[in-house]
């Protein structure tokens, strides 16, 4: 966990230092992003990358995500019960951001994403629920699948540093629809037992397709890959 803390922590000092080229704060041109948080996704670690185009207060992006037993933190490769390891996750984010206001540090954006994301891997000794029934029903083994689209409304900072990089803050709220699949099921020879739990406990392992809320909230860095002609943009209101 310990590096984990250490990005975090980098990110914080970065985000309240005073960056290099404040008169340019902005990421005018074509950037490289990353969020290095998606790795510790509880249900479902992955990696995230994408490319952003920046043109004047508008940023366009599409981020993608992939997960493996292999590829994922240390703490999550030794809960084998929980993922096993022929787990998989992808996912798809474009995403339209608006920047409305800007100081000498900070770009203050309003935006929206969709998002599409899948995983799945082989669950060994647990239980499911069906929608709106009482009771687990146990197994021993089953294929796991889910699956989840929807979208987001975000606000966030952003604020330049060491020239062509910068740091990104972001919270947001929205809906998902969610399908969850168990398949090829081996059962047990237990009792199904045991009452409904809270909607927010059982959602991943309820048989079935829902709507819920969705919140999301992150960290980014990025690096800009191309700059056009070193423009700074200055079109969105001034924060004195």
């Amino acid at each position: 966990m310990r590096d984990i803390y250490q990005i975090i922590m980098l990110f914080c000092l970065l985000a309240f230092s005073k960056p290099a080229r404040a008169q340019e704060n902005t990421q005018e041109g074509l950037s490289i992003q990353w969020a290095p948080l998606s790795n510790i996704n509880v249900g479902a670690p992955h990696w995230r990358m994408g490319l952003a185009f920046q043109q004047g207060d508008w940023r366009y992006s599409l981020d993608g995500g992939l997960g493996t037993a292999g590829m994922n933190h240390q703490i999550w490769k030794d809960n084998s019960k929980a993922l096993g390891a022929d787990y998989q996750y992808w996912e798809l984010r474009p995403e339209v951001q608006y920047i409305f206001a800007r100081n000498q540090v900070l770009d203050f954006y309003a935006g929206g994403e969709l998002f599409y994301e899948q995983n799945s891997h082989t669950k060994t000794d647990s239980y499911y629920y069906i929608k709106n029934e009482k009771g687990k029903h146990y197994f021993e083994q089953a294929d796991y699948m889910r699956n989840r689209f929807g979208g987001h409304l975000k606000a966030g900072i952003r604020t330049n540093f060491a020239g062509n990089f910068a740091f990104e803050a972001w919270v947001g709220l929205g809906m998902a629809y969610k399908n969850v699949y168990f398949r090829n099921v081996q059962y047990t020879d237990d009792e199904v037992s045991g009452g409904y739990p809270w909607w927010f406990f059982m959602q991943n392992r309820t048989k079935g397709g829902y709507l819920n809320p969705s919140v999301t909230f992150g960290l980014k860095l990025s690096y800009r890959l191309w700059n056009p002609a070193g423009k700074s943009i200055k079109k969105a209101h001034l924060i004195e």
